[in-house]
């Protein structure tokens, strides 16, 4: 995988929000955070891009979140495994 990477989908999240974050193996921090609006109340696209630096030959994962209005927690999640290129 390499920068920028181009993100497509389909979801349903509270007002279409779903947070992006791709992160690197052993790393705390995630390398990149954002976020793309899809579907608030239906199923719906959603596209978006992020770019990233410095991570040729490593693993990570690009997490995408719904979090809760009520206190911030996450609700559901989606993990993909990566390979950076």
């Amino acid at each position: 995988m390499t920068s920028p990477l181009h993100l497509s989908g389909s979801s349903v999240a509270y007002e279409g929000v779903v947070n992006v974050s791709l992160r690197v193996s052993g790393r705390a921090t995630p390398l990149v955070t954002s976020t793309v609006m899809g579907g608030g109340s239906q199923l719906s696209p959603f596209k978006g891009t992020i770019r990233f630096a410095g991570t040729h030959g490593q693993r990570g994962v690009l997490v995408l979140t719904e979090l809760s209005a009520k206190d911030g927690s996450v609700i559901c999640a989606t993990v993909v495994p990566v390979r950076f290129g």
